[in-house]
């Protein structure tokens, strides 16, 4: 399978997802290049305060950015939550790679 990206002129990105000539499956990505050419979504990020003693949070993130001629798609996450002292949580972090192919 092959990915094809295109960047829009609202700036998003447009990804491709192609096997045998088809387009199999297609998403507009919502985000923004920073200084360092990576492109990010926009992070999501709350809390949620059921009582005064009860509360949980969510952050995520994906990161897209190209180094040689690789395609790198990370994924960062990290939740939890607390009643009065006792705490957890849980956060990780997923990386995938996309080598380019000459023709």
């Amino acid at each position: 399978m092959i990915v094809r990206l295109e960047l829009t002129k609202e700036n998003k990105l447009k990804a491709f997802l192609i096997k045998d000539g088809k387009t199999i499956s297609e998403k507009l990505i919502k985000g923004k290049f920073k200084k360092d050419n990576c492109y990010y979504t926009k992070r999501v990020f709350y809390v949620v305060p059921i009582l005064p003693i009860l509360w949980c949070f969510k952050n995520e993130q994906e990161r897209i950015y190209l180094t040689d001629s690789t395609l790198i798609y990370e994924s960062t996450y990290n939740y939890g939550g607390a009643v009065i002292i006792m705490a957890g949580g849980n956060s990780g972090n997923y990386k995938w790679m996309f080598t380019k192919i000459e023709d």
